[in-house]
């Protein structure tokens, strides 16, 4: 049976843009469209639905219909990039390049990417007035420092020597303009402003002149530093570069094998059971969270619980809750296929969360179809 294809969904051209995409009941697309999108087709290749997206140009897009509900193809023309056509429900959240446009939904935050981190401080950088050194506020405060730093072509110097010293002297570019010192001011940066508690005990630690900055602020009347790129949305922030290390790890449920430590790949566990029982004492940590989780959500067999807590507990992982799958064999649990739905329950169980962060792809695609909520796919580094 052929799904009801009309209505809202999220166009996403991987590693071109992403938009929303209406598609009509009369076949035509209304909102997001343009000369290449005009209108689309449903064809049916035997039990396959297939999903065509047309223009002036012919068929542009051809799609097919994935068992989490998205449809999943490619450009068959120009640049021919792969595409994934969304129920507007998963739609992920938008970035900074729709500054002012975002909704507040209760269950929902803001997500920043590494990606649009690097973006941002390039256009950042370029935005400036003269800058000869640049320091960063450790530690998330050195990557925008350091990025800003190269495409500006100019040093970076140390916090704590601006801390000590009331005339730091600036160490020398690594290459160009002969080696000489620009002109223009000592660029003091961290990732975010809040409250503005940071700016304010660097203004009275820092000895040397400098300028504050910070590639993301609060909206507040008072902003406590110098520069800033862009204002932050009046809802809940989440960052890729602090995942697991911020508050936010107390309205999240996470995966265990494939995001805590490294997953299993040896097939059977009940035919390996002695590899797995060493796997399960000494696999090795992958991303462990530096503050407490609000729960670990995991497709490991109940039995193995005192395993895994033991493994947990020797590698300093706090947690509320571990939920685990309660199928007796390995078997069993293979052929119910169920490991996505029971992580979506938990999910769905506590209106109080915000993300889910799962291994697999197509399970992240899955809880997200299943929930409604925002899920962060660690197979592709990022939402859906």
């Amino acid at each position: 049976m052929m799904p009801s294809i009309p209505g809202r969904y999220f166009y996403h051209r991987i590693g071109h843009d992403e938009r929303p995409l209406e598609l009509l009941a009369n076949g035509a697309i209304g909102e997001g469209g343009n000369t290449v999108e005009q209108r689309w087709e449903l064809r049916n290749g035997g039990n396959v639905g297939c999903l065509s997206i047309l223009g002036e140009c012919g068929e542009i897009c051809r799609l097919e219909l994935a068992q989490d509900g998205c449809w999943r193809g490619a450009w068959t023309q120009f640049e021919q990039m792969p595409v994934e056509l969304m129920p507007q429900r998963l739609q992920p959240l938008r970035s900074l390049q729709d500054r002012g446009s975002l909704e507040h939904e209760p269950h929902r935050f803001h997500y920043i990417s590494y990606q649009q981190l690097v973006q941002d401080c390039h256009a950042f950088a370029r935005s400036l007035p003269p800058v000869k050194a640049v320091a960063g506020v450790p530690r998330s405060g050195m990557i925008p420092a350091t990025l800003i730093a190269l495409e500006l072509n100019v040093p970076m110097i140390a916090v704590e020597t601006l801390i000590e010293q009331e005339n730091p002297e600036v160490p020398l570019p690594r290459r160009g303009f002969k080696n000489r010192v620009h002109e223009g001011m000592i660029l003091v940066v961290d990732d975010t402003c809040a409250s503005g508690r940071q700016a304010d005990r660097l203004r009275e630690l820092i000895k040397a002149p400098v300028q504050l900055a910070a590639i993301y602020v609060e909206d507040r009347t008072k902003i406590a530093v110098d520069y800033y790129h862009a204002k932050l949305p009046a809802f809940a922030q989440f960052y890729e570069w602090t995942m697991l290390h911020d508050d936010n790890n107390s309205l999240i449920l996470v995966d265990l094998d494939g995001v805590l430590c490294e997953d299993w790949h040896g097939g059977n566990e009940d035919e390996h059971a002695d590899q797995y029982a060493e796997f399960l004492a000494n696999v090795r940590p992958r991303r462990l969270p530096t503050m407490p989780l609000r729960g670990i959500v995991t497709n490991r067999l109940e039995r193995h619980r005192p395993e895994t807590e033991a493994w947990l507990a020797r590698h300093g992982v706090e947690y509320g809750s571990l939920t685990m799958s309660p199928h007796p064999t390995f078997s069993a649990r293979d052929r119910a296929q169920d490991a996505a739905e029971r992580k979506a329950q938990a999910y769905l169980a506590d209106p109080t969360l915000r993300l889910f962060i799962e291994s697999d792809d197509i399970q992240a695609l899955q809880i997200a179809r299943r929930s409604g909520r925002p899920v962060f796919s660690i197979a592709r580094n990022g939402l859906v």
